[in-house]
């Protein structure tokens, strides 16, 4: 790849990015967006990676340098640029290699970034933990040769524990095996969902609760499912003592001679 190009791919990053000469800390190429955001005009080739920050934050820039030079990757961190502004930076760095990626982006938009993502966080967790209907999250385990044999219950919501009688400290972290024996539930469906992506519904008794349930299953990736359910057991047992006793007066009907439409 000739050089032109590989100026044109590195300015069309949306965030700043310089590369860095591990060795001598010094910035051996960088984008236009790390230019704006740095507030420098000048050529930044050659120039040491903590000449870009105040004088107040000059050491930590050193001592990510030195870090990297030792081996190791340095955390992200914030600081106030030469220039004035407030920048955020993170490293993408392999120990050994003789250059690192330096992201640089506005510390403004990070911390919205961050916020936005605890709003969904807080979204996510305040209806996982109010829905009526208990909800499970499951990884599925497979065997060298790729087949699932096995899953790992995840994280469940306080639903589950009412619609189940299971606590979520007795479940979570277990796979299926440890928790109900050797009978499996429902392996070969929660597999066919986790690897297809397509979700499926069903009714069934389930002999070691001792419970009916509809059952919910969809996959968020693939190789992870997820189920949603509620006790139809009330339900069933209605449904069946309606059956008996229709059944039961058809009998009597019938032996009286009478004709049951």
């Amino acid at each position: 790849m000739d050089d032109a190009t590989c100026q044109r791919i590195l300015d069309n990053y949306a965030c700043g990015l310089l590369v860095l000469d591990v060795a001598s800390g010094a910035i051996a190429r960088y984008n236009r967006r790390a230019v704006a955001l740095l507030g420098c005009g000048e050529d930044l080739v050659g120039r040491s990676l903590w000449q870009l920050a105040s004088a107040r934050h000059q050491p930590e820039l050193r001592a990510c340098c030195a870090a990297m030079t030792n081996g190791h990757s340095p955390k992200a961190l914030n600081f106030d640029s030469s220039g004035g502004s407030r920048l955020a930076l993170d490293f993408d760095f392999q120990p050994g290699a003789a250059a690192a990626l330096c992201f640089l982006r506005a510390a403004a938009d990070v911390c919205a970034v961050q916020d936005e993502l605890a709003q969904s966080e807080w979204r996510f967790r305040t209806l996982f933990d109010a829905m009526v209907e208990g909800v499970a999250l499951h990884r599925l385990l497979y065997t060298p040769e790729g087949a699932a044999f096995d899953y790992v219950v995840l994280q469940v919501n306080p639903a589950f524990e009412r619609h189940t009688g299971l606590a979520a400290a007795a479940v979570e972290g277990r796979s299926a095996l440890a928790i109900y024996g050797d009978q499996i539930p429902y392996l070969d469906v929660y597999a066919r969902v986790a690897e297809t992506c397509a979700a499926e519904s069903f009714e069934d008794y389930f002999a070691p609760l001792d419970r009916y349930f509809r059952v919910t299953v969809f996959s968020p990736a693939r190789g992870y499912f997820a189920t949603v359910f509620e006790d139809i057991s009330e339900r069933k047992r209605l449904e069946a003592a309606t059956f008996e006793a229709e059944f039961k007066y058809r009998r009597l009907y019938a032996g009286k001679g009478g004709t049951v439409r």
